[in-house]
């Protein structure tokens, strides 16, 4: 029996642990409902509380032709700075046609030049390739004209020494 009431102490301490959590959660809610509504109240009286205000002003005559006579001038002097405005954006426009015209001109002297450029660099070259095969050609010609002056040179020696034998052969005869 012992055994029993412990375990029936037991559950009812778990139960009253549970109401005891239970009753604090639904204080936390009843305190946000309380607060919402507070919220919601006033809200409400604000925009009750908002009125209307209305003011009619009632200018003398007086007041009025003085205001008109003094905005004449200003509407002159708004048209003059108008008609400026205008002339200037004709003026820059008329600016960015020259240069957009200047622009295309310096391109195409541009690609004139680069043309040229390209044309005399081929001439160049062809030139240089002119001057090389004449070298070329030139160090031929000299080996060639070397060879042929030391075979004339040789030639000349055996032409001495054939005559110099000759020349012994007669002498001993």
């Amino acid at each position: 029996m012992d055994n029993f009431r412990r375990e029936i102490l037991v559950v009812r301490q778990k139960i009253l642990g549970e109401l005891r959590s239970l009753n604090v959660t639904l204080l936390g809610v009843q305190k946000q409902v309380e607060t919402v509504a507070k919220e919601q109240q006033a809200k409400n009286e604000r925009e009750q509380s908002q009125p209307v205000v209305r003011a009619e002003l009632q200018v003398p005559p007086a007041i009025h032709t003085q205001n008109v006579a003094s905005d004449a001038p200003n509407e002159r002097r708004d048209k003059i700075k108008t008609w400026i405005e205008v002339a200037t954006l004709f003026a820059v426009v008329a600016y960015a046609i020259i240069n957009y015209h200047m622009l295309c001109q310096m391109r195409k002297a541009n690609k004139t030049a680069s043309d040229s450029f390209d044309e005399i660099l081929s001439q160049m070259k062809a030139q240089t390739a002119a001057q090389q095969t004449a070298a070329d050609a030139s160090k031929i010609a000299a080996k060639a004209a070397l060879t042929q002056a030391s075979y004339i040179g040789a030639q000349l020696q055996e032409m001495r020494k054939a005559s110099a034998a000759t020349e012994m052969a007669l002498e001993i005869t």
